[in-house]
């Protein structure tokens, strides 16, 4: 080649090799690396939420988020998995349709709910039931001349208060029959020793507890200002706690949403009612439940984030306060220079903060609490 000369094109490089003969003799596309792969699960995941958003008319996740407008209503089921395979991938649509109208089946036509959700997976180690490999499990009980004590200095200081709160979790529940969670025969305990769950009747045969019936008293007596529960057995607003004083973080069995106008529905089952399906608007009614990841929803969580500010006593009965961001309202009470009570079986991390912890179940402890209350709030008179 002479220096002025320029060299020739590289030869073009040779075609891929086919791909291998699959199992059945036909050919296959190429096996993908890990990185492709996962580059195209997160690809068809999201075509698969956005078709699903398109079709249900929805808002944001978890309650959170502003309702669309402009979206149709599916009169049902059936309509709205159709639209969805329909809006899907090809390569999506079928199965995916598939799976939303056996999803919305299930949770359309629910009316036998338990504590436990389809949703619960089974897998190595405590985290994936929402307990924690340091977590105390063990339950511990003050002496009854102590629980008596603690009682009546709880009495005085709700007396005394002057904007009253309450926190509730599973352990307030237990009583009527409803297993909580992190007990020693709790639900996820059960699950993360690879035992199985005791079964519970209808969740909708559930009655409130006495625990329930005393916070309701309170309420009514407007000593109680706010309730702010994580339970997602309606038991508060079967006691008669109004909607506008309970924020049900977590959902309630008997709170509904319509996924195209964003109305809620409350509806008790009476009379052996069933389960709705559809708003007045034509839209699917969605179960209120919020599951670990999920958003909280902000018609309860802002409520229960004003009235927390102005607390001066919170009282704590039945949860180990360790799931954020519930968990974060008490600390407004001892932050406004107030009284932080909590009763349960378990220690929790906010202990150390407490005035009054009492070991004790919640049904004693609300019992117990009650009658001193009435002393001070109807004196006996003395005899002449």
């Amino acid at each position: 080649m002479q220096p002025n000369e320029t060299a020739p094109p590289p030869p073009p490089p040779p075609p891929p090799p086919p791909p291998p003969p699959s199992s059945s003799g036909t050919s296959g596309p190429p096996e993908m690396g890990r990185a492709a792969k996962a580059r195209h699960d997160t690809a068809a995941s999201e075509a698969a939420a956005a078709a699903r958003e398109r079709a249900s008319g929805g808002g944001g996740g978890g309650g959170g988020g502003k309702p669309s407008t402009g979206k149709t209503a599916y009169t049902s089921v059936e309509s709205a998995a159709a639209a969805i395979v329909k809006a899907a991938p090809p390569s999506l649509g079928g199965a995916l349709g598939r799976q939303i109208v056996y999803f919305n089946r299930n949770k359309l036509h629910e009316v036998d709910h338990h504590i436990l959700g389809e949703d619960v997976h089974v897998s190595k180690g405590r985290q994936c039931y929402g307990l924690q490999d340091d977590e105390d499990k063990t339950e511990y009980f003050d002496e009854p001349s102590v629980v008596d004590e603690k009682c009546r200095t709880l009495a005085q200081w709700v007396h005394a208060s002057h904007y009253m709160m309450a926190y509730t979790g599973a352990g307030i529940s237990t009583s009527a029959g409803i297993p909580d969670f992190r007990g020693p025969e709790g639900a996820w305990t059960a699950l993360s020793e690879g035992r199985k769950v005791k079964k519970t009747g209808k969740m909708t045969d559930m009655e409130p507890t006495k625990a329930h019936q005393v916070l309701a008293s309170l309420c009514r007596q407007d000593i109680l200002k706010y309730l702010v529960t994580t339970n997602g057995d309606g038991l508060h607003l079967k006691s008669g706690i109004p909607p506008n004083k309970l924020s049900e973080l977590h959902g309630s069995l008997y709170k509904f949403r319509c996924r195209t106008c964003n109305t809620q529905l409350i509806h008790m089952f009476e009379n052996g009612a069933s389960r709705p399906d559809f708003c007045s608007c034509g839209g699917i009614l969605w179960s209120t439940g919020v599951g670990f990841g999920d958003n909280l929803p902000q018609d309860e969580w802002e409520p229960a984030k004003s009235h927390s500010t102005h607390c001066d006593l919170a009282l704590v009965l039945g949860t180990s306060l360790r799931v954020s961001p519930a968990c974060n309202l008490v600390e407004h009470s001892y932050k406004n220079g107030g009284h932080l009570v909590i009763v349960n079986l378990q220690t929790t991390p906010y202990d150390k903060y407490a005035q009054l912890v009492i070991r004790a179940r919640t049904d004693e402890v609300m019992a117990k609490m009650e009658a001193e209350l009435a002393k001070l709030v109807s004196p006996p008179t003395s005899s002449s």
